[in-house]
């Protein structure tokens, strides 16, 4: 019965991002992994109250390779540090992507190739 609670709920796998990605959707983060179905990145909270956590977003690295307005849906948004100061937390948020048309899941595809490196260890499944 416990194992059905902890059940593979991903289509694609996300993988842990080498070069630096950065995210923006209601905050600015720092991708730490990403796949063809969702990411997962770190933000600091600027205050207790968030904003809308669902709507459009970007990905972008350094290199000035860029997507913009992705459908996003967050799916968990949590603590991973506290801030002595209660107001910084460290916070890590995983989203979806919403119905994707062609050319940005051709970019997508693209913008995972050129910044992660793919192989059976750079993966998370679950």
């Amino acid at each position: 019965m416990q194992a059905d609670s902890t059940k593979n709920r991903r289509k694609f796998p996300r993988f842990k991002v080498e070069n630096d990605i950065f995210v923006l959707h209601s905050d600015f983060g720092k991708v730490m992994e990403i796949g063809m179905g969702s990411i997962a990145f770190t933000y600091v909270e600027k205050n207790a109250q968030k904003n809308g956590h669902n709507g459009t977003g970007a990905l972008f690295n350094q290199n000035d390779d860029y997507i913009i307005e992705l459908p996003f849906k967050t799916i968990s948004d949590t603590v991973v540090r506290k801030s002595t100061s209660a107001r910084l937390n460290i916070r890590k948020r995983v989203v979806v992507f919403g119905d994707l048309e062609g050319e940005q899941v051709e970019r997508l595809e693209k913008f995972i190739l050129d910044n992660v490196t793919i192989s059976k260890n750079n993966f998370y499944q679950i």
